[in-house]
């Protein structure tokens, strides 16, 4: 699928999103958009980082081979791909957040994972 077509369809849920009457569905339906969102933002961190690593490997050569000029075209392209890679994982935590708190309103109190696992806090000694 194209990054336009689902820029479309996002914006397609979220205009449904707005003309549902019913809070919990509208809810409902918000949640399963940023889940969506946060998914692809997490593809995106994974193909990036592929990218990155093919960078560096390409940056390794020339360096080892002393080719200057490679070298500081490979680290600036090094770091554009970092600077994505981190927006993505900044949207991914504003996207992760968002769910969180979707979740919060439709299901109730989620637990931790500390409260989850007792016993972990427990051999940790922090209870």
């Amino acid at each position: 699928m194209l990054d336009n077509e689902i820029a479309m369809e996002t914006d397609d849920v979220e205009m449904a999103v707005e003309e549902v009457e019913d809070p919990t569905y509208r809810l409902q339906l918000a949640l399963d958009a940023t889940e969506r969102k946060f998914r692809r933002a997490c593809e995106q961190i994974v193909l990036l980082n592929y990218k990155l690593s093919g960078m560096q490997a390409r940056y390794d050569v020339a360096r080892e081979k002393n080719l200057r000029t490679f070298r500081y075209s490979y680290r600036l392209q090094l770091a554009v791909i970092e600077g994505a890679k981190n927006v993505y994982h900044d949207y991914a935590v504003l996207q992760a957040e968002r769910i969180r708190s979707l979740q919060m309103e439709i299901f109730g109190e989620i637990p931790d994972e500390e409260e989850e696992n007792p016993d972990v806090m427990a051999e940790e000694g922090q209870v």
